[in-house]
């Protein structure tokens, strides 16, 4: 006895799992001996049979490390092929959409449009600066906060007063204020919507961003300013190569069916290769913030993480960058048209009808199993290929019974709002720098337009990719709890306290951990 009010009762009970290999997420295989005092319960007891029950149900489920390998290969192949016919259209065609640096001298009679290519820069450089500047800001302000989501959609309703206000007092195109008010009204009915699961999000986004992201601070913030770089110099180059491009479709008599599917391959090119950048951040990301929560004593370098992201997980994160998005939005599209069987249905012709329809339904629902957010970070935490990632992290989720939580995009939708604000601000900025300086943007003639939507645009795309480290952070806070809460316990018990209350009270007897006085013993007899 060492004063303790009698003896302690001794439980040694054989964990299921691999055998210690350095990685994150492996289990030794060694007899952990657990002393419970004599003020220990039934009842505690019961709980923790139980935790150490879900513990090795869910082992196969929560992930493990891959040999690593070179994932969807293919689609990172494709992937550089349209970069670079992007970047040879641009080196080719791109001149005949940049005026001189007269813009007069070049307008006449030509059924052209072409851009004051020095001008837009300039523009383009200074919106760059201020959206880095504000969503840096807004990160810094998202790590000190504790009622983050509150405060962001109060922040978003004050600033978009804000907008609505300046854009009636200095601006006389009416539709700049317009969307102010929209912006208004979207941020006030979702706040209430959704004002009851603020403080579960609250409690994952404390744990990812003010922990997980604040201990790993500098890494994340130099990958975020990058890839903000990348993104900014991709727009650009992309600007000037489709208005080129179309100018010279345009003085070689091309049909408008033919510059159609043109221009619709440009949207195609930029919407995949802001993915790829956007998505690559957050599988670093997800894989830094992984290793913190299973091993802290031996993380990897973060250079690691991004030679592993940008060589053997390259492809699988072009193919979900490309495919994601698309089926994400044809799922919420068709939501609203999700067949319900009536007692009332007796023709043959409605009863096809129907049958088509639950088809069409089982094939989206079956390609969102895959294909979805969750997958990345999968692949970032343990280099699964991607249908692989997204497959095992909705088993996860059904098994847990959190299939609710793996639809909840409150934290996504907070961030949206949160960059159109600082897209809306930045857009402002931009319109009053063209003010001051009276420049010709492009040949429409319509330069303060012009400005606001450039810097609006800007603003928006650099915003979504810093924050877009707050997303990857947060749900790997989700995987990693929803698969191993007792390992995440052991790991960083300074954040799982919060966790348990916050994931008791929104998802009731799914997730529960009893704390425990653990000790490992590896000479027990």
């Amino acid at each position: 006895g060492s004063g303790d009010c009698g003896a302690a009762a001794l439980l040694s009970v054989q964990t299921m799992g691999e055998k210690d290999d350095g990685d994150y997420g492996s289990v030794r295989r060694v007899d952990d001996i657990f002393f419970f005092k004599r003020e220990t319960t039934p009842t505690s007891i019961r709980k923790w049979m139980r935790d150490e029950s879900i513990k090795s149900f869910m082992e196969y489920y929560k992930g493990h490390p891959q040999p690593l390998k070179l994932n969807d290969g293919v689609f990172g192949v494709l992937f550089y092929l349209q970069l670079g016919l992007v970047i040879y259209a641009g080196v080719m065609h791109g001149k005949t959409g940049i005026l001189s640096d007269d813009p007069w001298d070049l307008l006449g009679g030509e059924k052209v449009a072409k851009i004051c290519f020095r001008n837009v820069v300039v523009i383009a450089l200074v919106s760059g600066v201020f959206a880095c500047v504000i969503s840096g800001l807004a990160l810094l302000f998202m790590m000190r906060t504790q009622n983050l989501i509150r405060y962001s959609l109060f922040f978003s309703m004050m600033c978009s007063i804000l907008w609505i206000f300046m854009g009636f007092k200095d601006i006389n195109d009416g539709f700049i204020p317009v969307l102010g008010i929209l912006a208004l009204l979207h941020s006030v009915g979702y706040t209430l919507v959704v004002w009851d699961r603020i403080d579960f999000a609250e409690a994952n986004v404390h744990a990812g961003l003010r922990v997980g992201v604040k201990d790993n601070y500098w890494g994340c913030l130099g990958l975020a300013f990058w890839h903000q770089l990348l993104v900014f110099a991709w727009s650009v180059w992309w600007g000037f190569t489709s208005v080129g491009v179309y100018n010279w479709m345009e003085v070689n008599g091309w049909s408008w069916n033919e510059r159609r599917w043109v221009l619709l391959g440009f949207l195609v090119s930029y919407y995949w290769t802001f993915q790829v950048i956007m998505r690559t951040l957050q599988v670093i990301v997800a894989g830094i913030i992984g290793e913190w929560c299973f091993t802290p004593q031996s993380q990897s370098s973060t250079f690691h993480h991004i030679c592993k992201s940008t060589t053997y997980s390259f492809g699988s994160i072009c193919l979900g960058s490309l495919f994601v998005g698309i089926f994400q939005v044809l799922r919420q599209l068709l939501t609203a048209f999700r067949p319900q069987r009536s007692n009332n249905v007796l023709l043959c012709l409605q009863e096809c009808i129907l049958c088509i329809k639950k088809s069409i339904f089982l094939l989206v629902d079956s390609l969102t199993r895959s294909f979805n957010n969750w997958a990345f970070i999968y692949i970032g935490m343990y280099s699964y290929s991607f249908t692989e990632a997204g497959g095992t992290a909705t088993e996860l989720f059904d098994k847990r019974g959190l299939n609710q939580l793996a639809n909840d995009y409150l934290v996504d939708n907070v961030l949206y709002i949160f960059s159109i604000v600082i897209g809306g601000a930045t857009g402002y900025f931009a319109l009053l720098f063209q003010s001051f300086h009276s420049n010709e943007l492009t040949s429409l003639h319509t330069p303060i337009t012009t400005a606001f939507v450039l810097g609006f645009f800007i603003g928006l795309v650099l915003s979504f990719v810093l924050l877009s480290i707050v997303d990857s952070s947060v749900n790997t806070i989700i995987i990693s709890y929803a698969g191993s809460p007792l390992e995440v316990e052991q790991n960083q018990p300074h954040m799982s306290k919060d966790l348990k209350v916050a994931w008791k009270d929104a998802w009731q007897n799914t997730v529960s951990t009893v704390r425990t006085k653990m000790m490992l013993n590896d000479t027990a007899a």
